[in-house]
């Protein structure tokens, strides 16, 4: 009593002296940081969530043609919300385009056909012609050949031999007339002629002898010329015959083998046009077949497209009557009452902690009073979107007055880990806790694994038992 007393006076005394109790003394007591045990436990996560109901297996109207781009005129169509049995027609679209578009490619491909096999008695026609110009040419290549042939075996040595026969007929008559020269000499000698008979006769075997002579002079030179140009000259035409010949072939042959190839290609390209104007009128017919369509199932027909419990409503007035229709747009869905899911987007934490399988309590937000309990659905581990993660929830067959879109809440209670050592999420700063060990504290490094955000799984680090601070510094 005395000590507070003391206390109290000393706090006062203080006071008045303009001193702070902060600037006291630190002789008052201190709050000891509290701690906790790591002990081994479990962990789980709690997901409430709000998702919509989705049809499973809905059948889109949309429209998919293979090649018909024409306008398309809604001839009649099922109403917005209507009950339609397996078989009944949900939308016949106009028919008049379509028919003309028909019309006009099998007249194409009944061109197409005609000018394939025109193509083809073309084709055929020119091979023939190339296989008699083939011959031609080769005739012409062995004529030359042949030419070479002769020119060495007969022509050439027959001309070289008549070169000699000519020089020796002029030697030889040169010669026999020189002879007769001197024996006419020597007849003349006798006094039986007159001296102007054997002038006569002389004077004109003279004559004949220097005729001869020059004729022999000039076959000589006729020969040499013969033998040194003539015949080397005519041998060389022989020889650059052949040799133009040769080109000549290579050159047909060359000029065959680019015809054969533009003539394949263009029958290939005929062949591919006729193909294609034939497979467009196949897709064409299987297009008309696709201009009135019927619902595959019973169900109800709703204008739109729904995408994960999400309604992309149709324009109603822009599904009637006399309007047009786009392609590729999903204009119309049949779905069965009854058989729904529910969607839901999840963030990143929780939808990685979800295994397929994992059991769920789902509740429409219209009927409360209704529960069903779901199981997730095995879903790609792929990228989020704009929302978070998509999970579907499957609670076989719900009650028929919930609809695809309708808003329902979602219960889950998600284990992550069990029997695994366990801290206060608040303890671990940075991969470190501080362990209390008598009146002194100690940093102890640690590795951490999941979390829910109270406790955090320690994976290394710590041992059962350990004094940690609860609140890390």
């Amino acid at each position: 009593m005395r000590k507070t007393l003391l206390c109290f006076a000393v706090i006062a005394a203080s006071a008045l002296a303009g001193i702070s109790y902060a600037d006291a003394p630190a002789t008052q007591p201190t709050t000891q940081p509290s701690t906790t045990t790591v002990k081994r436990g479990s962990l789980s996560i709690v997901v409430d969530a709000q998702g919509a109901f989705d049809p499973v297996d809905p059948y889109e109207v949309r429209l998919r043609f293979k090649d018909y781009a024409g306008e398309l005129t809604i001839n009649t169509i099922a109403r917005n919300g209507a009950a339609v049995k397996k078989g009944d027609v949900l939308m016949e679209l106009d028919p008049a385009v379509m028919k003309r578009t028909l019309a006009a490619a099998e007249n194409e491909a009944l061109a197409a056909q005609a000018t394939l096999e025109r193509a083809k008695t073309d084709a055929k026609i020119n091979e023939q012609a190339d296989a008699l110009a083939m011959k031609e040419q080769e005739e012409g290549l062995k004529e030359a050949e042949q030419g070479v042939k002769w020119f060495d075996t007969v022509d050439g040595p027959q001309f070289l031999k008549q070169v000699e026969m000519n020089v020796a007929q002029a030697k030889n008559q040169m010669g026999d007339e020189q002879d007769e020269l001197d024996q006419l000499k020597k007849m003349y000698k006798s006094e039986e002629l007159t001296n102007a008979t054997a002038d006569i006769v002389v004077k004109r075997a003279v004559r004949q002898l220097d005729l001869s002579k020059t004729g022999y002079a000039m076959a000589k030179e006729r020969a040499d010329k013969a033998v040194t140009f003539t015949f080397p000259n005519s041998k060389q035409r022989v020889a650059e015959s052949l040799e133009s010949a040769h080109q000549q072939f290579d050159l047909f042959k060359a000029s065959q083998e680019q015809g054969k190839v533009l003539r394949k290609t263009s029958l290939a390209a005929v062949v591919a046009n006729t193909d294609a104007a034939n497979l467009r009128l196949e897709e064409l017919k299987s297009d008309a077949d696709k201009l009135t369509i019927r619902a595959p199932f019973d169900g109800i027909i709703c204008y739109g497209q729904i995408n994960n419990g999400v309604w992309a409503p149709s324009d109603p007035k822009a599904l009637r009557t006399g309007e047009h229709v786009l392609a590729q747009n999903v204009l119309m869905t049949l779905y069965q009452p009854g058989r729904l899911r529910v969607a839901i987007d999840l963030p990143e934490s929780k939808f990685f902690a979800i295994n397929p399988g994992q059991k769920a309590s789902v509740s429409p937000v219209a009927f409360p009073e209704m529960k069903y309990e779901g199981m997730c659905d095995a879903v790609p581990r792929t990228g989020g979107g704009p929302n978070g993660y998509l999970l579907t929830i499957s609670t076989g067959d719900v009650d028929t007055k919930l609809v695809p879109g309708m808003k329902a809440n979602v219960h889950m209670d998600v284990p992550l880990v069990d029997n695994v050592l366990l801290a206060p999420e608040t303890a671990v700063k940075g991969s470190n806790v501080w362990i209390k060990s008598g009146d002194k504290t100690e940093t102890r490094h640690v590795m951490t694994g999941r979390t829910d955000g109270k406790s955090i799984e320690i994976l290394s680090g710590l041992r059962e038992g350990d004094e940690v601070l609860t609140q890390g510094k």
